[in-house]
Order: structure tokens, then sequence, then C-alpha cells
């Protein structure tokens, strides 16, 4: 590290958690959506970004015994039938990942993401400056992820959660093809399932 890294290192602010002040986070700040978003979630994991650049934001608002969504529980994405079983769409993004630096001089206030916990963080700010990624990074990205799970393994806490890795591998095809063509598909949930599926504000609200 020369000199003048160093320097701009110590003279770096963090962000900070409110209302308590009870984290202090002096890296960078990461969220995934589309090309066209505001970013208003945000992870200290870039991988975590980019499942949710990849697959969106929905879940299922129930998944009790004999909900509607005819989703079991108990097993695993390759294993429910879909002929009966009607998963969040996946969002058909420009997969980007926007990154969030400390500034240079001043303490930044970011609030807990309501579903946080103490083992599981996530960030909520607007106010945050912010740039892309380039189309680069986040080809790495999707290539480090599918190389450390053998695949679309893993979907986290996203709508991919419900479809099995299959099924993943091909929508993240597509999605490199719209990185390259910087072309969206359907980026909002059909009309009349807000009432069906949860959404956060990781993804635009229905229309």
């Amino acid at each position: 590290m020369s000199p003048f890294d160093q320097a701009w290192a110590l003279l770096k602010s963090p962000f900070v958690t409110q209302p308590f002040e009870d984290e202090v986070i002096d890296q960078p700040l990461y969220s995934g959506g589309d090309a066209g978003d505001d970013p208003l979630y945000w992870t200290k994991d870039p991988q975590e970004a980019l499942m949710y650049a990849l697959y969106g934001s929905a879940v299922l608002n129930d998944t009790e015994p004999g909900n509607a969504h005819g989703y079991d529980r108990n097993l695993y994405p390759d294993e429910q039938d879909f002929d009966t079983f009607t998963p969040p769409p996946l969002r058909q993004t420009v997969p980007t990942i926007f990154r969030a630096d400390p500034h240079p001089t001043l303490n930044e206030p970011i609030h807990l993401d309501p579903m946080a916990d103490d083992w599981y963080r996530n960030y909520m700010s607007q106010d945050l400056a912010y740039e892309p990624l380039p189309n680069e990074e986040v080809v790495r990205l999707i290539n480090e992820y599918l190389d450390e799970w053998g695949g679309a393994g893993s979907a986290g806490f996203t709508s991919g959660q419900y479809y099995p890795p299959e099924m993943r591998e091909k929508h993240i095809e597509e999605a490199l093809e719209r990185l390259k063509n910087r072309q969206a598909g359907r980026l909002t949930l059909p009309e009349g399932t807000e009432d069906i599926y949860g959404w956060s504000r990781t993804d635009p609200p229905p229309r």
C-alpha cells in the first residue's frame, strides 16, 4: 500500500448504524438489483448483493401446510411439484451491483433492515453515494458464485430459493445476455399479486 493509500484509509470515515450506533462499518456496502434501480437495501457481502441482482426479493407470504401456493416446505426446490406450486417469478434484470464506499470525511448514518437480527444484518439507506460495478466485475462475481456452489446451488433468501439449481442456472444464462445487451425484461410482480407474494423495496412495488 502506497503512502497515499495509507493516508486515505486513515481519513475515510465509517458507516454507523442508527439509532443506537451499535455497529461501525469501515468497508464498502453493496446493493444488487437492476441497472435502473435506486438502491435502498445494502449488505457487506457482494455475493449476497449478486443473488438479489439475479433473482429479486419477492417471497411467499405463506409457507404453512395447505398454503395457497402449493408449496411444501419439507421438500427441496427440485422436489416441489411445479404443476401445483406457483413460486414468485424471478426478476429479469440487467444484473447490477451498486457499491457505496465510506465517505472521505463524514460518518454516514445507515439503518438496520427491520428484518435483520444479530446473525444476519442488512442495512437501509437511500442517501449513500454509490457507483455500479463494471460489467466485467459482475461477470466475475457470477462465475465465482457458480464455482463456489458447483452451479447455482444456493440462492440465499431471494426469490431464487424456491427454484431448483437447473432453473436458476438457465435464468443466469439469460441474465448474462441481458447484461450484454443492456435490455431488461419483467421487473415488477404481475398485477394483482401483491397479496399473494411478499415483496420488499429491493424490487419496485407491483404496479
